[in-house]
């Protein structure tokens, strides 16, 4: 959490949480197509991108 702060320009976890609404119904197919992704062994850099992709994402809702 403390990298995706530095990314969005939060700066301290608890102003990341309180203006990050996540919602199960949005969260739940994101984690399944990162678990996808985490199967065929892609490197932890694209898959760290393909979360902080998503959380911006997120953020814009």
């Amino acid at each position: 959490m403390t990298e995706v702060g530095a990314i969005t320009g939060h700066k301290t976890l608890n102003i990341l949480r309180r203006y990050t609404r996540l919602r199960a119904d949005q969260i739940s197919p994101k984690m399944e197509r990162l678990a996808l992704q985490s199967a065929d062994n892609a490197p932890l850099e694209v898959q760290l991108a393909a979360v902080l992709k998503e959380l911006r994402l997120l953020r814009q809702m």
